[in-house]
């Protein structure tokens, strides 16, 4: 995957260049823009297929829209087949999995609504993760215990714990390799320090309500935190306070991305 990222960073830049200089009405801000929001909108497989799915362009010949002679009568814009605004899902109660209480819940938009909508519907990286992670806990409850992000261990209390908790070990995880490669190394000491704090700030932005109830989980894109990440860093000159916060927010923001709301990219 790095080999993929770093050849894209060398392809992009003689790309975008190329296509200015045969078009001279493009601009290099213009097309990486456009680039951005191909990257957001198809981050995930399953937000390729939500997109072909859910839209429809103006030359696409299935497209009613679209005149006899099969041209574009609208500028090949996008049109949605679909009013979606947000979808949740409901997972099984926790302790006990039963599929049949699952459920998705799609909410359409509301043509006469004084509110925007929240804009294109895109899911959450992690949807795979979350839609499984009940049964996956009911398997592992039932053989191998876990480890939490911290190296805690969960044992058989594993099937208890919220769908979305999963998603935050990974967060974290995502935090720690994001640092190394940074150039921060973060010892176990740190690691148990940090990881609470990050802990509470990933699981209060991907849960609307306590992450220890039941509530229906938005698998639309976001990240929303109430819980506010506040660190006091002390330590004698030299000890890596100011390389710890140079290093941490990108990390952050990477973890962020990675599992929660792609438009950070």
């Amino acid at each position: 995957n790095n080999n993929n990222n770093n050849n894209n960073n060398n392809i992009l830049p003689r790309l975008l260049s190329k296509l200015v200089e045969i078009d001279h009405s493009l601009r290099t801000d213009q097309l990486l823009h456009e680039y951005d929001r191909i990257v957001y909108e198809n981050c995930t497989l399953a937000n390729a297929c939500l997109q072909r799915w859910l839209y429809t362009h103006d030359d696409d010949p299935n497209n009613p829209n679209t005149n006899t002679a099969g041209m574009c009568s609208g500028g090949g814009k996008q049109t949605a087949k679909y009013d979606l605004d947000q979808v949740y899902f409901k997972p099984s109660p926790p302790g006990r999995y039963l599929p049949k209480y699952e459920r998705i819940t799609m909410h359409m938009m509301d043509p006469d609504a004084v509110e925007p909508s929240n804009g294109k519907l895109i899911f959450l990286p992690s949807l795979t993760q979350v839609l499984t992670a009940r049964s996956s806990s009911a398997v592992t409850a039932a053989g191998v215990a876990g480890t939490t992000a911290e190296g805690e261990s969960v044992g058989k209390d594993v099937a208890k714990r919220h769908p979305m908790d999963s998603v935050v070990d990974d967060m974290i995880q995502t935090t720690w390799g994001s640092l190394l490669r940074n150039g921060y190394y973060v010892d176990r000491t740190r690691k148990e320090c940090l990881g609470p704090e990050l802990r509470k700030f990933y699981a209060s932005g991907l849960v609307c309500g306590s992450i220890d109830g039941n509530l229906p989980i938005l698998l639309n894109a976001h990240f929303t935190p109430t819980h506010p990440l506040s660190l006091y860093l002390h330590g004698a000159a030299g000890a890596g306070k100011s390389s710890l916060v140079r290093s941490l927010v990108p990390s952050i923001h990477a973890a962020i991305s990675a599992h929660a709301d792609p438009e950070l990219l």
